[in-house]
């Protein structure tokens, strides 16, 4: 693709926060930050939805994430940069239109993400049990952990104790739950079919040809 050319070009890729400010200047002065439901809350689905495809196109083309690697260090200070004028701006200390600051918010997400993803390609590309394992439980744990912090959190906010304990009871008791979950999950080839995991044949003849090579 002649898009995808021009982007991996050095700096090109700085464009693609454009949408993102856009959404950001024009939605959220009317949707705020949002309640993360698609009735009223565009402002958060139509920029995280942009970047889910920016995502997905990354992950398409090798030439993308090239640039992204390139850039990795470049990234990280805009992104330092840009975090640092947003907090000052909506401190008070640097007087700034509200747009402003939402141009900044806008670069700095985008920034942030390519730059752990530059790096994180480069220093954590490789792999062992537990990451095997932990790539694995990340669709299943994702899906079934929001009915465990419902659930606890009903039960658990009305506690006469500090929020602190609350926080760590329900998250440490909802990882466990998922884990928990995940392993019948994994056991199965219906349940795996169903929460997105390859099945258990599927996975054998991998490791086969993988042996084989």
């Amino acid at each position: 693709m002649r898009v995808t050319g021009f982007l991996a070009r050095p700096g090109a890729i700085y464009l693609l926060t454009i949408p993102l400010i856009i959404i950001n200047i024009t939605l959220r002065p009317i949707y705020g930050w949002g309640n993360h439901n698609l009735i009223s809350d565009w402002a958060n689905f139509m920029f995280y939805i942009t970047i889910f495809f920016y995502g997905f196109w990354l992950v398409m083309d090798s030439r993308l994430l090239q640039a992204v690697r390139r850039d990795r260090y470049i990234m990280l200070t805009v992104a330092t940069v840009s975090s640092l004028a947003a907090w000052l701006i909506s401190s008070g200390v640097i007087p700034l239109p509200g747009p402003v600051l939402l141009a900044f918010w806008a670069i700095a997400s985008w920034c942030w993400l390519m730059a752990f993803i530059g790096i994180g390609s480069l220093v954590l590309n490789f792999t062992n049990r537990v990451l095997a394992y932990a790539s694995d439980a990340v669709l299943p744990v994702y899906i079934v952990h929001h009915l465990f912090i419902i659930v606890l959190g009903y039960y658990v906010i009305p506690w006469n104790t500090s929020i602190a304990v609350k926080f760590f009871f329900i998250a440490f008791a909802t990882l466990a739950g998922s884990l928990a979950i995940y392993e019948v999950i994994r056991r199965f080839n219906a349940t795996r079919f169903l929460f997105g995991l390859k099945l258990k044949e599927k996975i054998k003849a991998l490791s086969a040809a993988a042996d084989g090579s």
